[in-house]
């Protein structure tokens, strides 16, 4: 249950942290306020790795993470401010209202993003994931730092 709610924890920061660019990149209002979440979620996740990648060619550990996360907490809190709380609340109010198609296709796209979710977050557990794609990452962990 952490785990699930680590990832919510993540997508809200990376959210934020888009949106406040989003928002500046987009003065006349073009986008809607979905297409401001995806991209934002988007901008913010290119930011996230961008900010793990420079940082741990330096050096990566728990404490440059940690305060990588604390500025990336920071860095989310104007988006989050700014987020259009109320438009998302009345689009998912309008469709558990609309009727039953509509409720069902909400229901039946929760359940697959909470499934995908789920698998998502458990272990790798394949010969090629245990062997070849997880030793690069335990290289660099060994060594403190992202050897290119």
């Amino acid at each position: 249950m952490l785990s699930i709610l680590m990832v919510l924890a993540v997508a809200l920061v990376l959210t934020g942290i888009g949106w406040s660019v989003v928002a500046r990149l987009d003065p006349g209002d073009r986008l809607s306020d979905g297409e401001k979440i995806v991209f934002s979620f988007l901008t913010g996740g290119y930011a996230t790795y961008f900010g793990v990648f420079f940082i741990g060619l330096v050096r990566l550990d728990v404490l440059t993470m940690a305060v990588l996360a604390f500025v990336c907490v920071l860095a989310a809190i104007p988006g989050l401010r700014a987020f259009p709380w109320k438009s998302v609340f009345d689009f998912y109010a309008g469709i558990l209202g609309a009727g039953n198609f509509s409720t069902l296709l909400l229901i039946a796209v929760i359940a697959v993003a909470a499934s995908s979710l789920l698998q998502g977050l458990a272990p790798p557990n394949d010969y090629d994931s245990l062997l070849y794609h997880l030793s690069i990452p335990l290289h660099d962990i060994e060594m403190g730092r992202i050897v290119v």
